[in-house]
């Protein structure tokens, strides 16, 4: 499946957040103001011109709960008083025309409007159907009912799916929804609580004004930035396998389970873990690292205590990158006279150079430098 690379860069994305998933309150069941509330919503700031209006609604026009009612309400109280003022005739003629078109569909109760956006094309009946909206209210309409793999993908969420390395521009918006759906689902996740856990991160990262002062967020923004190195260095040497190979990893088996901290909230450094093993992939290959990349920042401690465990281990094994097993090389000594040395090692050999150098706190190549230098002697 085309999708399932843009999956795992959002589930190990939204991992390394450590962003809140709780489940999204249920939905209030009055019909107008569901319809008004995904009127309203088009091209207006929701906090300030929407939420208090739609609230207003609820409260005072309890007889607009049905669509029977609001479509009675408009023609004898009128969409301005209705929506508490608002002057926008573009928005009063919508609001007619959604009432109508529910009506017209012999659709009444929440109960009805829920039953019937559940079917996909009922739901993309909004957009052809003459009512001026396109996917992002169609899918918002579907979020108000409560409808549990509801997403809808707008600024903000495209916005999320950037920062996790996903090139929106390769894909149309289903496929968009389909990833965050999916993602949702890999974490055990409804997607209508992940779209909702998303939208609310987005508007705590705008409110602090691009400061980024979330040290979460930093943190993921590093890392994201190796994997994107990561990529391009397997490239640059022709391992376009390993550079896949980033995208496709797997989550460790127990990553909700080992390393719990306070709270039975599992520590950063062990949701970091992956990114870890992305540098020890690497390292092990001892091409031309980055610097950073020499000495791998303190999260690559819990890979390497989870590498120890049977499924550590069996996690290891299925991601060995596939030149380790081939001529694994130590990159070349110079010496004096300008020639090099070039050694090849076994896998159980590079594993036993590596465990040492570790001990040592130092790299292999340093290493195997040093007992070269001494046995010359």
């Amino acid at each position: 499946m085309k999708l399932a690379t843009e999956v795992k860069k959002l589930v190990n994305y939204i991992d390394l957040l450590e962003l809140e998933i709780p489940r999204r309150k249920p939905s209030h069941k009055h019909v107008g103001a569901i319809i008004a509330d995904a009127v309203l919503q088009i091209g207006h700031g929701y906090n300030i011109q929407v939420k208090n209006r739609i609230a207003r609604l609820r409260k005072q026009y309890p007889k607009a709960a049905t669509v029977s009612g609001l479509v009675q309400l408009l023609k004898t109280t009128g969409a301005q008083k209705l929506l508490n003022g608002w002057k926008g005739g573009k928005e009063h003629k919508r609001l007619y025309n959604h009432a109508n078109f529910f009506n017209g569909r012999g659709i009444n109760t929440f109960r009805e409007l829920r039953i019937w956006l559940k079917d996909e094309k009922n739901r993309d009946s909004l957009i052809t159907g003459g009512l001026g909206i396109r996917d992002r209210t169609a899918d918002y309409y579907r979020v108000l009912v409560g409808l549990p793999d509801a997403v809808k993908v707008d600024t903000r969420v495209e916005n999320f799916l950037k920062d996790a390395d996903i090139d929106v521009r390769k894909y149309d918006y289903k496929e968009l929804r389909s990833i965050v759906q999916l993602a949702a689902k890999q974490l055990g996740k409804r997607p209508i609580d992940l779209d909702s856990a998303i939208w609310n991160h987005q508007g705590e990262i705008s409110a602090k004004g691009g400061d980024m002062a979330s040290k979460i967020y930093k943190a993921a923004q590093i890392n994201r930035e190796l994997m994107k190195q990561a990529r391009e260095f397997s490239l640059h040497y022709g391992l376009a396998k390993e550079s896949n190979m980033i995208d496709d990893m797997d989550r460790p088996t127990n990553w909700n389970l080992a390393r719990k901290g306070t709270g039975g909230k599992t520590t950063q450094e062990f949701r970091w873990a992956v990114y870890g093993n992305y540098v020890q992939m690497w390292s092990w290959n001892q091409k031309g690292l980055p610097p950073a990349w020499k000495n791998p920042p303190r999260y690559s401690k819990a890979l390497k205590d989870y590498l120890q465990t049977p499924a550590g281990n069996s996690w290891k094994n299925k991601h060995k990158p596939g030149w380790l097993s081939q001529t694994p090389l130590l990159p070349p000594t110079p010496t004096p006279t300008g020639l090099g040395i070039t050694i090849s090692l076994l896998p159980e050999q590079i594993d036993q150079l590596e465990k040492l150098a570790g001990a040592w706190s130092i790299d292999a190549p340093t290493l195997a430098r040093i007992w070269i230098l001494e046995h010359l002697r």
